[in-house]
């Protein structure tokens, strides 16, 4: 059976952790308490960062759970008779083969943040929703792209509008400049664009015209637009960890209507996906209905 790239790299590093290990035990061995402390630690701060942020960017949180504690059961029971092997093989006394049996699952976090940490295994599996977007664009052919814009381009909308763009928003616009796909297009900045005419075709046109005619926050940016009046914009009034949540604003009443993603990559991972799930009459019908 053929090992996938993401497998062979984490065989790899826990060859490395095992020559460190023995290692240790031959020359180190006054360490290796401390060894183990840090590596316990290290492991669980990697688990938690990365749950914290994949939880943000939309994943399950019950499948990433399951995920962490079958990953951390294998690799403790792996380390369970790893590392007393190699103690054996080192001439550690029997009590001290005992001893790191039971610190095995030090080891076993470790692996697991590790992997989470770096993407391997089966954690590769969820993508981050830049990426997921990249791949649903790579493997559907038709998607207009209107060019990648500059960053000097960038800081001039910005300073346009008064604000700064989330970190996922500018990424988009860094690399697509503007996107349709399917009918859907998520506004942006096309290469005709004019920072200092800009019109309702662009991001930035839209939100100064949704600003002068329908009473939109000066927080907002608009990204994407619907016949009927509502939008979907940028709040960059919440914006934490250089992001900001998308929220569904209401022409006609002048309000927020929901959030619809955190981010602006889930928000266009899912507005992409959804495209993908359903097709022609069903689908225009299903958002007249759902907004979105």
């Amino acid at each position: 059976m053929k090992l996938s790239a993401s497998w062979r790299k984490c065989l790899v590093l826990q060859a490395g952790i095992t020559l460190v290990f023995w290692i240790a035990m031959r020359w180190l061995a006054p360490a290796l308490l401390l060894v183990f402390a840090l590596a316990m630690i290290l492991g669980v701060v990697w688990m938690a960062r990365s749950f914290a942020i994949d939880r943000r960017n939309g994943a399950g949180a019950l499948r990433m759970v399951l995920n962490m504690a079958l990953a951390a059961a294998g690799f403790t029971a792996g380390w369970g008779f790893v590392l007393p092997a190699i103690a054996i093989a080192s001439s550690v006394p029997t009590q001290g083969v005992g001893i790191l049996v039971l610190l095995a699952p030090a080891f076993g976090l470790f692996s697991t943040g590790t992997m989470i940490h770096l993407r391997l295994g089966p954690f590769r599996t969820y993508l981050p929703p830049m990426e997921r977007v990249r791949q649903i664009l790579a493997e559907n052919p038709g998607p207009y792209l209107g060019g990648a814009a500059t960053e000097n381009r960038i800081a001039e909308a910005e300073r346009v509008l008064g604000l700064t763009l989330p970190k996922s928003y500018r990424e988009f616009l860094a690399t697509w400049g503007e996107l349709e796909f399917r009918m859907r297009r998520f506004l942006g900045i096309p290469a005709t664009m004019d920072p200092v005419h800009p019109t309702p075709a662009d991001f930035v046109g839209a939100t100064l015209e949704a600003r002068e005619q329908a009473g939109l926050p000066s927080q907002l940016v608009v990204c994407a637009t619907r016949s009927n009046g509502l939008r979907a914009c940028l709040n960059t009034f919440a914006m934490r960890d250089q992001e900001a949540p998308v929220v569904l604003w209401d022409s006609a009443s002048r309000t927020i209507i929901r959030t619809l993603a955190p981010t602006f990559a889930g928000f266009l991972r899912d507005r992409l996906e959804a495209v993908l799930k359903s097709s022609g009459k069903a689908f225009v019908q299903q958002n007249q209905h759902e907004a979105w």
